[in-house]
């Protein structure tokens, strides 16, 4: 081998264990004698490390916890390679110490974020090895609580050598080394607790657990509260520390109350040796009692639309929290008369409006005769309301859009609740249904048909005669989601509505009944990912029926549609105030009317004629499809142009 290929390797090495003693370039290990400098007139420089990666983020592993309650200590040598833009490429364990902590040093490992490397003055990839020290933190001689849940760990070069990143030092986050701690008593764990919310006995993840100590009781004496861990998935923590104590347990995050319990020695749990046990339930934060707090809002992207939250939907007086009764308070929506449950937006016909659930239309909102909405409240988590000029993503309407917005979140544990009224009963219950799938299930029936007849007389007298109207309704939703993690959320929704009206009269004519019924029925489904390029798209298929029926002596109508729908949309931020959205928008309806109707002869006839009723069989088939463009554009602050183009 010639010595510039000696002198290229060497500074290759110098290269690659760059975190050595400062000052070794490829010049000083290819050190060569005069006779040696002189074979070659020219040598070609060999590489330098000129500035080497400095750690600027991550890093930071996770103690095991099995390792962490055994007191184990032990440290991890890593293989890393960074590219050019400072990422961690590759990471590999030359050095395993087992005990779960090569696993976590390679998680932390791939968390990293360093500034690029420079050889030559150009960024350049490179390889370091990186050693991890993993070592339990114990609190000085006053103290012995084992702080839980944190891991404590210094990072040192292949060699020995302190690594030049800062921060990991042989000392970063190191409160006492194991070989260096001071004598005290071995901590064991002298309290157990879990703590959950009130009202939903959701567990707080994630909370704060601070520890005060003090010897002879509280509360003189007491030291500053010390935070020693954090509640885990399930809100459950331990507290170590020496038997005898005396301690104060504080548990707890921004958004709820504090707990906050003494335990005062000596204490039966710590005499028998087993953990005291205690069980918080904390409520949520509010503001002081009486207090009127005044939220002045941004003005809205579209100024024709307006957002209500659940918060706002389930406390306006008057709507007995219902929250889509909310709707028919905004300023130009009325219902319509008699209680068909339709809605009138600034006087537009019902047909001319749009109502929609998840971005498909559906034919109701309301029940019949000023009755409840079709959907349980704890199933709509935002409506939007568009009086008019509404975005391109809706079309076939000329009237108002009232979209219908249900939650997708991800429920961790079991909850129900029950409506029973002199009206309806309703009940519905929510939670983890096992596979990652979480889901909700409502129904509502009313009883009014049972209640109505025990309270109005139907006793003829004379040429009186007594009207009964039963009205009947019932509903119901069933909601499904998963979460997939990178390749995106399902979430499926069905859902369905019933009424009917029945009118009987009585009298000296005999009976005379008139039936109503409107229904509709469907089952909808929604999958939303982010995918390469940084396109956020969601494709929602649906499947349904509606029904229509009415009955009034020799007059029948009955209609049945089945209907069909696609959405689909993609949208990607095309700068800093430019997102493109395009999308498609489509339905098929198989809709048929069938009826018993006078309809009048085409003969002509002397005087008053009364035509028979005759059977009508009216296809009302419909498709559409329709593809739109919008690009919003964020002209200034207080200024959003939204240009769109739709096709049907």
């Amino acid at each position: 081998m010639t010595h510039s290929g000696r002198r290229l390797i060497a500074a290759l090495v110098a290269a690659v264990l760059g975190f050595a003693a400062d000052g070794v370039s490829g010049q000083d290990l290819g050190q060569s004698s005069g006779n040696d400098r002189q074979d070659r007139a020219a040598p070609t420089p060999a590489p330098r490390l000129t500035k080497p990666p400095v750690l600027l983020s991550g890093g930071t592993p996770a103690f095991p916890a099995d390792a962490l309650s055994a007191r184990l200590s032990g440290q991890v040598k890593l293989q890393i390679d960074i590219d050019r833009a400072g990422d961690v490429s590759a990471v590999a364990v030359i050095g395993a110490a087992g005990h779960g902590f090569d696993e976590a040093a390679v998680t932390a490992a791939w968390e990293m974020k360093f500034s690029p490397a420079e050889i030559d003055g150009v960024a350049g990839a490179i390889r370091i090895e990186y050693v991890m020290h993993f070592v339990p933190r114990v609190e000085p001689a006053d103290g012995g609580i084992l702080e839980g849940g944190s891991a404590s760990f210094r990072a040192d070069g292949a060699d020995g050598a302190t690594a030049a990143l800062p921060g990991n030092g042989p000392d970063a986050g190191v409160a006492a080394d194991a070989t260096a701690a001071p004598s005290v008593a071995e901590p064991v764990v002298v309290l157990r607790g879990r703590i959950r919310e009130k009202g939903t006995r959701d567990p707080l993840v994630a909370a704060d657990v601070a520890v005060s100590r003090s010897p002879a009781g509280f509360p003189g004496g007491a030291s500053p509260a010390v935070v020693v861990g954090s509640t885990d998935a399930d809100g459950r923590f331990d507290v170590r520390g020496q038997p005898g104590e005396s301690l104060r347990i504080i548990v707890g995050d921004a958004a709820h109350e504090a707990c906050v319990r003494d335990v005062v020695a000596p204490a039966p749990g710590l005499v028998d040796g087993r953990p005291i046990e205690i069980l918080c339930t904390v409520s949520p934060r509010v503001g002081p009692g009486y207090e009127t707090r005044v939220v002045v809002k941004r003005p809205p992207r579209e100024v024709v639309r307006h957002t209500l939250d659940q918060a706002e939907l389930t406390t306006v007086p008057g709507t007995f929290g219902d929250p889509l009764r909310v709707v028919q308070n905004l300023p130009g929506v009325a219902r319509v008369p008699y209680g068909l449950g339709q809605l009138i937006v600034r006087g537009a016909s019902p047909q001319d409006s749009g109502v929609y659930v998840g971005g498909h239309r559906v034919p109701l909102l309301y029940h019949f005769l000023g009755g409840p909405s079709v959907l349980t409240p704890r199933l709509i988590d935002r409506i939007d309301f568009y009086p008019g000029g509404f975005s391109v993503r809706y079309g076939r309407v000329t009237g108002g859009i009232i979209d219908v917005t249900t939650p997708t979140t991800d429920l961790k544990r079991l909850h129900g609740s029950g409506d029973f009224n002199l009206l309806d009963s309703a009940a519905y219950v929510e939670g983890p249904f096992g596979g990652g799938f979480s889901g909700a299930v409502a129904a509502r029936r009313s009883y009014v048909d049972l209640l109505l007849p025990l309270v109005l007389p139907r006793v003829v007298s004379g040429n009186a005669a007594t009207a009964v109207v039963v009205p009947v309704y019932w509903d119901y939703q069933a909601r499904l989601d998963r979460s997939f993690g990178r390749w995106g959320k399902l979430g499926m929704f069905a859902f369905g509505s019933d009424d009917s009206l029945r009118v009987v009269t009585v009298g000296p004519g005999g009976d005379v009944s008139v039936s109503t019924r409107i229904g509709f029925h469907r089952l909808t489904a929604a999958w939303s990912a982010v995918t390469s390029g940084g396109w956020v798209t969601r494709v929602s298929p649906s499947l349904g029926v509606d029904l229509l029926r009415f009955d009034g002596g020799v007059v029948s109508v009955n209609r049945v549609a089945w209907v069909a729908g696609l959405r689909g949309e993609a949208s990607r931020p095309l700068g800093p105030q430019v997102t493109l959205v395009a999308g498609i928008d489509a339905e098929l309806r198989v809709d048929q009317l069938e009826g018993d109707l006078p309809i009048p002869d085409l003969r002509r006839t002397y005087g008053m004629g009364a035509p028979d009723p005759a059977a009508r069989v009216i296809p009302l088939n419909a498709a559409a499809a329709a593809l739109y463009l919008e690009v919003p554009w964020d002209a200034t602050d207080r200024l959003r142009v939204v240009p769109g183009l739709r096709g049907d």
